[in-house]
């Protein structure tokens, strides 16, 4: 009698053991899951998919030293996850014709280079002259080495917050050679750029229209005209020498004092040729004028234009947008 009761103890024993195996094994397959999807959801929230393009080039680049500037306009998609990631940069070398109002035309067959390139985070670095720290505006700014099969030429992207409009910064021996804006609207050889609705002019007259930095002949430079068109404004055009950071930033300047240019904005009797009713204002002053500026406004651009000339070949063409805040002379 007393062996059977202690059998009877025994399986109850291992009915219990086992439920509560069961439970617990039912608890950990359970939290492995919240785990797992946790882990999904995580990394699904750092995967940013890039798909960024430049504007075109009037005077064509080159991101070589030693290679022709034939670079007409820049692609780059690519995946990003936890700070690393690969994409194409894919360089357009379409000979491309522009007339006074920035529109082009292909000149032969379209031709292109994709290069498959690697994307590694790079914690940023303090430096006493050009202040390579986190942009205090946006402390989420990250900053991305572009690994290239070749490594002929160091490339950073500096993509804001949301990752949508980026910079692609040149470097060679140390030092920024060229900033280029990258936006997350496609660019396709043949379709000038089109328009958003929130980015038209005023209902006045008066402008105040900046620009990104632009690479010209004689460095990088960054363009602002404020004033009435058809009347008196003034030309942003700072004569002096900048340092960039790592961010493509401001660093160093020469200091030397400067003022901004007098100018008229002079409406021409120049009919758009795409028939969109934009205008086309010169930039006129009294001095002699080897380089014409022409400033093209439209209700239906995003980007306004500013059309550097130089006799009949446009040279740079800027895209303007809205001044943000002030300018520090």
């Amino acid at each position: 009698m007393m062996k059977l009761k202690a059998w009877k103890a025994v399986r109850v024993g291992v009915v219990f053991g086992l439920f509560f195996e069961s439970l617990f094994a039912t608890d950990v397959l359970w939290l492995a899951k919240a785990v797992a999807q946790g882990d999904q959801s995580k990394q699904t929230q750092n995967v940013h998919t890039l798909k960024l393009s430049s504007s075109f080039f009037a005077t064509p680049i080159s991101l070589h030293q030693t290679r022709p500037a034939s670079i007409t306009s820049i692609k780059l998609a690519a995946t990003l996850t936890s700070g690393q990631g690969s994409g194409t940069l894919e360089l357009n070398h379409t000979a491309l014709k522009f007339d006074d109002f920035g529109d082009f035309e292909v000149f032969g067959a379209h031709k292109s280079e994709s290069i498959p390139v690697q994307f590694i985070g790079v914690e940023p670095t303090s430096d006493k002259f050009l202040g390579d720290k986190v942009p205090a505006d946006d402390p989420q700014r990250s900053l991305f080495k572009l690994i290239l099969p070749e490594g002929f030429f160091s490339l950073s992207l500096v993509p804001e917050s949301a990752l949508q409009d980026c910079r692609l910064i040149v470097q060679r021996d140390g030092g920024v050679i060229n900033i280029i804006p990258l936006g997350r609207e496609s660019l396709a050889v043949g379709n000038p750029k089109t328009i958003d609705s929130k980015d038209t002019l005023p209902t006045t007259d008066h402008i105040d229209l900046s620009s990104e930095y632009l690479l010209t002949e004689i460095g990088l430079k960054d363009f602002r005209i404020q004033g009435t068109l058809g009347s008196e404004a003034k030309f942003y055009l700072n004569p002096n020498h900048q340092g960039f950071n790592m961010w493509g930033e401001e660093g160093m300047s020469t200091l030397m004092g400067w003022q901004p240019r007098s100018v008229d904005l002079r409406l021409q009797n120049t009919l758009d040729p795409s028939g969109k009713g934009r205008k086309q204002f010169e930039l006129v002053t009294n001095g002699p004028r080897q380089t014409r500026y022409f400033l093209i406004v439209s209700p239906s651009e995003s980007r306004h234009r500013l059309v550097i000339r130089r006799e009949e070949t446009v040279i740079h063409l800027v895209p303007m947008r809205a001044t943000a805040g002030t300018l520090s002379n």
